[in-house]
């Protein structure tokens, strides 16, 4: 019951900010240093994925990180890690098209689509992540992730 209270508060948190800011957005440019920190950020996450170096992502992801699943499934970055435990070794996720919406100097929106290849099967997904920066560290807090619908 508290983590659900803690997430509702937390999204309805961001939401607002990113409302509120929604003025101060700025378009996201490939000579932006803090978009490009953003999608390294997230291209970094991927790799280490791949290579299942649950170390170094235990020490790059922050403790309060949110991750919702396209089947509503949320998870902890300690359950994430423990997850990422048990894929197996031809796991592979690879980023596309990403996007970063800066709001003010201290949120970001991050947007991509994904792919994720397991063996010879691949399933395409839409991503989600905010970033808040933190001491002058871009830091994910939140990541959602749905399936790319095909029309």
């Amino acid at each position: 019951m508290k983590k659900t209270i803690f997430i509702t508060l937390l999204t309805i948190a961001i939401c607002a900010t990113a409302a509120y800011s929604q003025k101060q957005n700025q378009p996201f440019e490939k000579t932006n240093a803090d978009a490009q920190k953003i999608i390294q950020f997230m291209t970094d996450w991927a790799n280490l994925s791949n290579r299942h170096d649950v170390a170094t992502l235990d020490k790059m992801l922050p403790a309060d990180l949110v991750i919702t699943f396209q089947d509503g499934e949320v998870q902890t970055k300690d359950e994430y890690i423990a997850a990422l435990k048990k894929n197996p070794n031809n796991f592979a996720i690879k980023d596309f098209d990403q996007k970063v919406d800066l709001y003010n100097d201290d949120v970001a929106i991050i947007r991509a689509r994904y792919e994720v290849t397991v063996g010879e099967i691949k399933a395409e997904f839409r991503y989600t992540t905010t970033f808040l920066k933190r001491k002058g560290r871009w830091e994910p807090i939140a990541f959602h992730s749905s399936p790319l619908v095909k029309k």
